[in-house]
Order: structure tokens, then C-alpha cells, then sequence
């Protein structure tokens, strides 16, 4: 551990270890899981006839070059795709943390 890092608080090291593990170890995406409940174009199935029992689907919606975006996923894919999110939703907070820290030695540079 470097000197500067040795003087930096236990919550400070905490965070900027996790988030490096997080970023070195893990896929996320930058975005949220949406899902819906949708019918399918097949006149005998139930969901078209009663409109009871629709067709779930699972899609993750992001920003793409400043647009909205939905992403369609294979059932398969589910439980990949929210880890993902999970991850990335989990990356803000530490980054707003280590940043906090970092604005405060700055400030402390200026007295």
C-alpha cells in the first residue's frame, strides 16, 4: 500500500476495493431490468382468446448514444442479465463515496 493510500480512511479503502473488484471481476450493465406481460399473434393461444394468461418477456432498457433503448432477452438469460444490472446499480454508490473523499482532500489543500 502506497503512503497516501495508508492515510486514507478504512470506508474510503473499502469502497475503492470493492469497486475495483466489482469492474476487474464481474460483467455488468448500465441499465434496468424492465418486464412485461405481452400477447402473441396466434389466435388459438389463451392469451389472445381470454387475455388471461399473456406471454411474459424480459427486456433491459439503457441509453445508447443518447437514446432509449430495450433489449429483448432469452428466458435463458434472465438471471445473467439481473446480476448485471445488479452490478452496475451497485458500482454508482461507491464511485459517489470515493468521490466524496476525494473532494474533501481536495478542499483540504486549499486552507
Amino acid at each position: 500500500m502506497s503512503p497516501a493510500r495508508a492515510h486514507w480512511p478504512e470506508e474510503e479503502r473499502s469502497a475503492r476495493s470493492r469497486l475495483a473488484k466489482i469492474l476487474h471481476e464481474e460483467d455488468l450493465i448500465a441499465g434496468s431490468i424492465v418486464q412485461r406481460w405481452n400477447t402473441c399473434g396466434n389466435p388459438a393461444c389463451d392469451c389472445r382468446r381470454t387475455g388471461k394468461k399473456k406471454h411474459q418477456s424480459l427486456y433491459v432498457a439503457l441509453r445508447s448514444g443518447g437514446k432509449a433503448k430495450l433489449v429483448s432477452l432469452p428466458r435463458a438469460l434472465w438471471e445473467e442479465a439481473r446480476a448485471m444490472v445488479k452490478h452496475s446499480q451497485e458500482v454508482k454508490p461507491l464511485v459517489e463515496r470515493v468521490s466524496m473523499y476525494c473532494l474533501a482532500r481536495l478542499k483540504s489543500k486549499a486552507k
